[in-house]
């Protein structure tokens, strides 16, 4: 699967099916959780429903088992919080790309059924269950996608610029085509990208959830992958308001 095609297809996966992946597919995905813990810094866990305390209990918005997910660190701190977006998502695309089906889950689960050891000074602050996805998406998924969906603001309105956005260079739109089709919390797409004096920045234009600067950073790591398809590569300064710089 490549980038884009992965991309497109990821969903918000609530519905998993009653096979456990495989010692090959854990294998995989600890090694990607290591390398992302290593370039990051941050605390990312491999969690196995088969190790005591690593069992976690969703909400009924989920059906099916939840053999693995990703347990996500960070210090109460918007920076943290940003970067965990950015390097999450990084995790859920590549997760994506090998046929998984996985989320982001801030809340719609029983902390209290999850026994692990916090880094110190740090906070559980998403987790990421991830699986084969059921091979029927039940009905409840489908009226909550549905329903979330609807909320999807234009292409157009992610970019603040003097031109016109189909005069915009290629590279943004695509990069902003791609944090449309990314998650964010309850979809509410928070974040707009502004493009002036060939300037790119991107702002958190409505800071009304705590988890608004994960959003901030998954956005900025979805906006990567879209500038990529165009052959543009760059890097985004950390903080609200910062700067993509090409490379």
């Amino acid at each position: 699967m490549t980038t884009w095609e992965a991309i497109e297809q990821r969903i918000s996966c609530r519905a998993y099916d009653e096979a456990a992946l495989s010692a090959e597919e854990q294998e995989t995905i600890q090694k990607l959780i290591q390398s992302i813990c290593a370039e990051s810094g941050l605390h990312v866990l491999f969690c196995d429903d088969t190790v005591p305390g690593q069992k976690v209990k969703m909400s009924n918005m989920f059906s099916g088992p939840i053999h693995n997910f990703a347990a996500l660190y960070a210090k109460d701190d918007p920076l943290e919080a940003e970067k965990l977006g950015y390097y999450g998502q990084k995790l859920m695309m590549e997760l994506t790309k090998m046929g998984l089906g996985t989320c982001w889950v801030a809340s719609t689960y029983d902390a209290a059924s999850i026994s692990l050891p916090a880094p110190e000074g740090e906070l559980l602050w998403d987790i990421m269950p991830f699986g084969h996805p059921a091979k029927k998406m039940p009905v409840k998924q489908r009226t909550v996608r549905a329903g979330l969906r609807q909320r999807d603001r234009k292409l157009s309105e992610f970019v603040e610029s003097d031109l016109p956005f189909d005069e915009l260079p290629d590279w943004i739109r695509k990069g902003a085509e791609a944090i449309l089709l990314g998650p964010s919390a309850v979809n509410e797409q928070a974040i707009n990208l502004v493009w002036k004096d060939n300037t790119l920045t991107a702002y958190i234009y409505k800071e009304d959830r705590k988890v608004v600067y994960n959003d901030l950073g998954i956005a900025k790591y979805m906006f990567v992958l879209g500038a990529a398809e165009c052959g543009v590569t760059g890097n985004w300064d950390w903080g609200n308001g910062g700067a993509f710089h090409l490379v």
